[in-house]
């Protein structure tokens, strides 16, 4: 099992990870530092291990880096158990791919374009039924009377939206549901 796992580990190749699970550039592929590699991509925080009751006073005699890494063993036990699942989420799935006949490639490609045609008509009814709009716009603003009336209309209006405007929906709206949710909005305000 442990042989397997090496195996597996030597043929992984580095995995990019955010700046929080990257290991340290001399970290080595292992099964000596599979656990501490969890441990660190988790965010576990380790204890350096050292003789010395100064702090950083005198040179340390435990090991340092990964492989100091003094890992939990109930931590450890976990990963053990989940080890292989751990391995296979760094693995690509494997996708079979489909062989098509040649009379399959014909009628998907058949049902394409009509899908493609039926779209862009979709599309080009939708542009000169806008562009309509706006012609009848221009028209409308044209047969206003001049002056004042005529200017504002013609006027672009770059005022704000109302503050109680809501936003369009697919559904149709319940009766007196917003009514009664910006009653209770006005009530938390007036209390506050």
């Amino acid at each position: 099992m442990r042989s397997h796992l090496r195996s597996l580990l030597e043929l992984l190749p580095r995995v990019v990870a955010p700046p929080s699970a990257r290991l340290p550039a001399n970290a080595i592929w292992g099964e000596k530092n599979a656990n501490a590699l969890l441990i660190h991509a988790r965010g576990k925080k380790t204890k350096k291990q050292s003789s010395s009751k100064g702090g950083s006073q005198g040179s340390s005699k435990g090991r340092s880096g990964m492989a100091g890494a003094v890992a939990n063993p109930a931590m450890k036990a976990t990963v053990d158990k989940h080890f292989d699942l751990f391995m296979r989420s760094y693995a690509p799935a494997e996708i079979e791919k489909e062989t098509l006949t040649a009379e399959q490639l014909e009628e998907y490609e058949a049902r394409a374009k009509e899908y493609s045609k039926m779209k862009m008509a979709q599309h080009r009814a939708w542009q000169k039924d806008i562009a309509g709009k706006i012609r009848h716009k221009l028209v409308a603003i044209k047969s206003l009377p001049e002056g004042f009336i005529r200017d504002a209309a013609a006027a672009p209006d770059y005022s704000s939206f109302s503050m109680k405007r809501t936003r369009p929906s697919l559904t149709p709206a319940i009766p007196g549901f917003y009514e009664a949710k910006q009653e209770k909005a006005e009530k938390v305000v007036r209390e506050s």
